[in-house]
């Protein structure tokens, strides 16, 4: 009885919070010494389908 309380508060804690995580894994990026470069990137929303 106590363990299911605990894991009821602890998903009505949860259950309003967002986590984000962000992963990069870059491997290579190649420019010439003294040329500018860019590099772009973009998030992606899961919810919405589109990017940010």
């Amino acid at each position: 009885m106590r363990l299911q309380n605990l894991e009821k508060r602890r998903q009505t804690l949860f259950s309003g919070v967002h986590t984000y995580s962000l992963l990069i894994n870059l491997r290579n990026f190649v420019c010439n010494i003294g040329e500018d470069a860019e590099l772009f990137m973009s998030l992606y929303d899961p919810d919405k389908s589109e990017f940010i």
